[in-house]
């Protein structure tokens, strides 16, 4: 049986749903559109400098904002060049920058949809495409690829054709000491193991011998964060914290110019080797509000932005509407924190895991799941996930777009899952029976982070479960920092408390699983094991799909009963069109849909 919540919590919740609906209908709306932007440029005029808004908070391109009309008496298709200006709208950019070993990878996400390319690209279907590689093939023992370069794939400001050599050179970043990137243990997993790796046959050739057969390994050649296509010219004669910041890349846009918290700014390179964009500019702005967003968009300032369910009914006012929808193209899970267990005892895992603290009341003195200190923080992880109402959440803060989920990762996957993993009770009293158990009865404190991740309520979510959190008991701060801040501290493993963090909807879990589950993962869910380690390997190395999918089982089996993390939610993504952009969903990416991208293929519509 449901149980009722607390009329507190109820109360909150809609307060919560309700202000994050006023402010989605623009309830600073005149206020902010009372600045109208000047003229953009004219198609036929070199694009100078643009002018950065008054607050990125507030106001949205003041220079080149006003996208150029259309001529309603010209088709598309008698257009003789790029014109025009696209302008789309995010919650967080972060400081460009095109390093594969100082970029973090929250900023290559955006990067990569516009000035730089990875070697092919994952479409709805879940099929690989080429983008910088031509083709590629795999020997029948399923260890030994061998990929082929397209020729003639210019670098942007005359820095020359792109190679195998800017592609090892662009890896070995990825897995260098001082890298900052996430996913260095993957692509060290795969691109650098001891007994085979990366060799250049030719400068549009290069074998790869991952050894092993990986799963992942064409997926690590299609992640907008991984292995991006970098000039190594361009980085040796300049250096690395110059040229990182030039934007030299092979993608159909060049960059230009950028202001940190408020724009960056493209130009359309002519003639790519892929497809000429059909606007002249890109510019991608960091709009923090909600509500900002949606006034710029009603005023005709943004062709779309990274939109909030809630602001939809706002939106549907707008003449001539349309959305590129992407189902479950979202999805939130809960971490918890301080989880690190592979080396445990060993001398240097205090160095390596800085943020362990057994006396946390959800983390173990033991990685023994036999063990009672194992036993006490289960119970401490598990009533933190059953006193979380998630179909509430869903249906007040999502409006319905979007379902409850039990683990991380599975929502597009979820009839693969065991049927007895696919839902998680929400249970108040249990939970606060387990932390009696636990030897909390009157609770404990926990700070709760949630992570600016692109996902629709996943800041109104966290606050939600804080308030359910404050009904067993647990005496929850809510922290609100900037990702940028936050990431390396997760990545570092120094953070240790919890946090609500969201990434696109997958194809596939084990697609990321290693990214962020295995222990020499750049980044970290909260938690590693060695059982772990050990059954993302095994999984990885499967070539039959049966045999895969039962030991995808055991380890959702393991996390889940374990609750080493919990699954939150996913969630329907729309993106709005403004009345002169036609819709390119046929060519999106779904690597990271987060980031939206494929721009070039962004069409001016029809009047």
């Amino acid at each position: 049986m449901r149980l009722h919540l607390g009329s507190r919590l109820l109360m909150t919740i809609f307060v919560i749903a309700s202000l994050a609906l006023i402010m989605a209908c623009g309830g600073a709306a005149e206020e902010e559109t009372d600045s109208a932007p000047t003229a953009a440029p004219q198609a036929t005029t070199a694009p100078q400098a643009t002018t950065a808004p008054q607050s990125a908070a507030t106001a949205v391109p003041a220079a080149t904002a006003a996208p150029t009309a259309v001529p309603a008496t010209t088709a598309p298709a008698m257009m003789e060049g790029p014109e025009g200006v696209l302008n789309i709208g995010f919650k967080e950019l972060g400081p460009y920058s095109a390093s594969n070993k100082l970029t973090e990878s929250t900023v290559w996400l955006y990067v990569t949809t516009a000035s730089h390319e990875q070697l092919n690209f994952v479409d709805k279907d879940g099929v690989f495409n080429p983008k910088v590689a031509e083709s590629w093939s795999v020997d029948d023992s399923g260890t030994v690829w061998t990929f082929k370069l397209k020729q003639g794939v210019e670098f942007s400001k005359g820095w020359g054709e792109a190679t195998v050599d800017d592609f090892i050179f662009g890896a070995q970043g990825q897995v260098a000491d001082d890298s900052v990137s996430s996913i260095s243990g993957p692509v060290r997993r795969i691109f650098f193991h001891p007994d085979g790796g990366l060799t250049k046959i030719d400068d549009y050739t290069f074998e790869l011998d991952t050894v092993e057969p990986q799963f992942d390994t064409l997926l690590q050649t299609s992640l907008t964060t991984s292995n991006l296509f970098t000039s190594k010219k361009h980085f040796e004669e300049k250096g690395e914290n110059v040229a990182m910041f030039e934007g030299v890349g092979t993608g159909p846009w060049e960059y230009q110019s950028s202001t940190t918290g408020e724009v960056w700014r493209f130009t359309a390179r002519e003639n790519h080797h892929r497809k000429t964009p059909e606007f002249a500019e890109l510019m991608l702005w960091e709009i923090a509000e909600e509500s900002t967003r949606v006034a710029n968009f009603q005023a005709g300032r943004l062709d779309s932005f990274q939109m909030a369910l809630d602001s939809k009914g706002a939106m549907d006012q707008v003449e001539d509407i349309r959305y590129i929808p992407v189902p479950n193209g979202a999805t939130e899970h809960l971490g918890f924190y301080g989880n690190w267990y592979v080396g445990h005892g060993e001398s240097d895992h205090a160095e390596r895991r800085p943020g362990y603290d057994p006396d946390l009341p959800w983390v173990s003195a033991s990685p023994d799941i036999n063990s009672p200190e194992w036993e006490q923080a289960r119970k401490v992880r598990e009533a933190l996930s059953i006193a979380i109402d998630r179909d509430l959440i869903v249906e007040t803060l999502l409006g319905g777009e979007g379902s409850a989920q039990p683990l991380w990762m599975w929502e597009n996957k979820l009839d693969f899952l065991d049927e007895d993993l696919r839902t998680i009770p929400y249970d108040p009293e249990r939970a606060m029976q387990l932390l009696d158990e636990a030897g909390y009865p009157d609770g404990f404190e926990i700070t709760l982070i949630p992570s600016i991740r692109g996902v629709a309520a996943e800041v109104e979510a966290c606050e939600a479960i804080s308030e359910m959190w404050e009904e067993i008991g647990i005496d929850t701060t809510i922290q609100r920092v900037p990702y940028l801040t936050q990431g390396p501290l997760i990545s570092a493993r120094s953070y240790n408390q919890a946090s609500c963090h969201g990434t696109a909807g997958r194809q596939h879990p084990l697609e990321i699983m290693a990214l962020v589950f295995g222990s020499d993962s750049g980044w970290s869910a909260g938690f590693d094991h060695p059982i772990v380690d050990e059954l993302l390997d095994e999984a990885g190395v499967q070539t039959n799909d049966t045999d895969r999918w039962l030991v995808m089982n055991r380890l959702a089996r393991f996390i889940y009963e374990n609750v080493l993390e919990t699954g939150l939610y996913s969630v329907n993504v729309l993106w709005p069109l403004s009345s002169k952009v036609d819709s390119w969903a046929e060519n999106l990416e779904y690597g990271d849909t987060r980031s939206f991208g494929a721009y070039e293929y962004a069409k001016h519509r029809s009047k």
